[in-house]
């Protein structure tokens, strides 16, 4: 009985296999990469759709930024990939797109949005075709606003009836969709993840890490580490708030060190304010690629992620796989759902820099907390992987 069992379970594994998936974004994301090239490996009918051209393999727009980010890494390499935007009308694009999707005889589609022009006439043109539509998005209902979260909801309660089945990222991406009316069979939970074997000390070249730690010299220092694009939501006014705090505990504040690492519109304001407030322990540090990044995390003691709205954080996943805890905003996807407070990191109200510079105050004067939280960094991470994230998408269709 056992052997039939298991030549069953290998026959259907086989079927899913053979079932054609496409999974459409607007652009290559670092981060969706090694999910891409993993179903592909384990399914070669996978295809991905991009809605516009690609250039540069390794450079992709970023609009926050406002240009061109070298990634260091080839972002379309190992997998399928269509684009959408080939043509310059509108309408020649969605006809081929209609005419790519039906001679491909595509099943199952995975959307990663809905809320812009590209998204919908993909679902538009899905729904046509009878192909069953999957969200998998990063959205929650972060609005304050109680009137602005009902119409929020009232409206994608309506948009979320036309779905076959939904992927939540986390725990409050499951809130959103229950709280829209889909019910709970229709959701599948995959944790949001990272390649977690690419962010391994193993990695590490221990010439490049005693570099850095001479370049900052942060020996017999606990290192606090930012990473993101200096733009006013990711919450780098309060960090350097809860920084100045620290001129009170001179001692204390000699201990630590800041390394910020990023670039964008804030970093003219946020190096005026560094050198205005006279802050000798901030260094400023420009963007990384996830190859030099790597070294970063490794030199540091915990990650700083204070942003006023995060629909997840993955830098927070990057940190942790490096065995770092994190200190997140409450407003971070990631907190209560990777993060867990005072367990395997710290979590305070957003925007309140207070709360933040005693957390820091708490780590610089316990030496035994950081080893405390990073015994069970090791132990919530084990739950989010690609490989989970990958099994879960081949299960849901």
């Amino acid at each position: 009985m056992k052997s039939k069992s298991k030549k069953l379970k290998n026959c259907l594994h086989k079927i899913k296999m053979k079932k054609k998936i496409v999974f459409v974004s607007t652009h290559p994301i670092q981060y969706q990469t090694p999910i891409f090239k993993k179903l592909y490996k384990l399914n070669k009918s996978f295809i991905v759709f991009f809605n516009n051209k690609i250039k540069k393999h390794t450079e992709i727009k970023d609009y926050e930024f406002k240009k061109n980010i070298k990634w260091g890494n080839n972002l379309v390499k190992d997998y399928k990939y269509e684009i959408f935007r080939k043509k310059n009308y509108f309408i020649l694009n969605l006809y081929n797109a209609y005419k790519f999707l039906k001679l491909q005889k595509i099943e199952y589609l995975i959307l990663s949005g809905w809320n812009n022009l590209f998204y919908q006439s993909i679902f538009v043109i899905a729904k046509i075709l009878n192909i069953k539509i999957i969200l998998r998005c990063e959205n929650n209902l972060y609005e304050t606003n109680y009137i602005k979260k009902r119409i929020k909801v009232f409206f994608l309660s309506k948009i979320f009836k036309f779905f076959y089945k939904f992927i939540a990222i986390g725990k409050k991406n499951d809130e959103m969709y229950r709280e829209c009316g889909i019910s709970k069979d229709k959701i599948v939970k995959s944790n949001y993840s990272i390649d977690n074997d690419f962010f391994s000390k193993k990695k590490i070249l221990k010439k490049k890490e005693l570099y850095l730690k001479n370049k900052y010299k942060t020996h017999n220092k606990k290192v606090f580490l930012f990473v993101g694009k200096f733009i006013n939501r990711k919450g780098i006014n309060v960090l350097l708030d809860a920084i100045t705090h620290l001129n009170n505990f001179p001692t204390i504040a000699r201990k630590s060190l800041f390394l910020l690492v990023g670039q964008g519109p804030e970093l003219t304001k946020t190096r005026e304010f560094i050198k205005s407030k006279k802050i000798s322990i901030v260094n400023l540090i420009n963007f990384k690629t996830q190859n030099d990044l790597r070294y970063y995390y490794k030199i540091s003691n915990f990650l700083v992620l204070p942003s006023f709205y995060e629909t997840w954080g993955l830098v927070v996943n990057e940190a942790m796989a490096m065995e770092k805890p994190a200190i997140t905003s409450n407003s971070c996807g990631c907190a209560n759902d990777l993060v867990l407070n005072d367990k395997n990191g710290y979590i305070f109200r957003k925007g309140n820099s207070k709360e933040l510079s005693k957390l820091i105050i708490k780590i610089l004067q316990n030496k035994k907390i950081e080893s405390r939280l990073k015994k069970e960094v090791k132990k919530k991470l084990k739950f989010y992987t690609i490989d989970k994230n990958v099994k879960d998408i081949l299960n849901i269709t």
